[in-house]
């Protein structure tokens, strides 16, 4: 279950020779990569930890180096943070189904509040945007060629009621597939969206210490943004409820961008 992914590592010899500076730090990144991997499997999470943390926030997105970075915090005891970057990777590649496995570990364990996004939803988060799109496109020019074909190629009449048909469903598939862009874009995007991260979190009734608890938040619980405070954050919380949380008690999904930043 909690196995960690090895990126292939190339020989480096030539491009350190040739003083390529890009090579050299791709070569960097890849030896931390390997070291963390090694630290893992020797059972020292510590120092695996410290090399993933380093590589992710130096701005080097990989969904494997997520996942692994997930995999040491929760064999740390830290299930809340591991769910941040089980979700992460999930971002990144929304097929990874190691980590959406993962994801429901930590639920099993801590009794964490996710949403019900309904089945839908719970499809289109396996599509990307660019997906959609690709579909969009695809029976558009389905549509456009078998209209066209119908309208050009006198010698297909006798296939004329079977074109039309294709290019009727063809024109509903672009229609639905539109929608579910715009509904991907409110109900399916990230941006917003931060997990907890801290034990014994509460959301409370308003941004002071001695407000009212709303309800307990477990670690790796899902909330939405809906205003950020600086060290408070009121948050959308499963079952149609809102709260106040301290900001340092969850991690956005999508954080902020780092120094420099570039594909891993």
């Amino acid at each position: 279950m909690f196995r960690f992914r090895f990126r292939h590592v190339f020989i480096m010899a030539i491009a350190c020779s040739l003083g390529a500076t890009p090579l050299h730090a791709q070569a960097d990144r890849d030896a931390a990569y390997v070291r963390g991997n090694v630290l893992f499997e020797q059972g020292d999470y510590a120092g695996a930890e410290k090399l993933y943390r380093g590589l992710a926030e130096a701005g080097h997105r990989s969904e494997e180096l997520y996942f692994n970075l997930g995999n040491t915090l929760f064999r740390l005891q830290r299930p809340g943070e591991a769910a941040l970057w089980y979700h992460r990777a999930l971002a990144l590649d929304p097929r990874f189904g190691e980590a959406r496995q993962n994801l429901r570990v930590v639920e099993n364990l801590t009794g964490n509040l996710v949403f019900d996004p309904g089945d839908l939803v719970r499809w289109l988060r396996r599509l990307t945007p660019a997906d959609l799109a690709g579909l969009v496109s695809l029976f558009a020019w389905i549509a456009l060629l078998c209209a066209a074909s119908v309208l050009a190629l006198p010698r297909l009449k006798p296939w004329r009621p079977l074109l039309w048909i294709v290019t009727l469903l063809s024109v509903t598939a672009v229609g639905f597939f539109l929608w579910c862009l715009r509904r991907y874009d409110r109900d399916v995007s990230i941006d917003r969206m931060a997990i907890v991260t801290a034990p014994e979190t509460k959301a409370i009734t308003s941004p002071y210490p001695d407000a009212k608890e709303v309800i307990a938040l477990p670690p790796g619980s899902e909330v939405r943004i809906v205003l950020d405070r600086g060290p408070w954050t009121f948050v959308a919380i499963p079952d149609e409820l809102r709260g106040w949380v301290r900001t340092e008690t969850i991690g956005r999904v999508v954080p902020e961008p780092a120094a420099g930043p570039d594909q891993g």
